[in-house]
């Protein structure tokens, strides 16, 4: 698997940015992006 872009946004609904890095949090996504949170099993 190979990323090739990330792309957050700190609200749903509006448009994503670009970003050069992120950080991934186990059972969560991506630290800041408003789609991110507690994964329901």
């Amino acid at each position: 698997m190979k990323v090739v872009a990330i792309n957050i946004s700190d609200k749903k609904g509006v448009p994503k940015k670009s970003v050069e890095e992120g950080n991934f949090i186990v059972d969560y996504g991506l630290e800041g992006d408003a789609h991110a949170g507690k994964l329901r099993t």
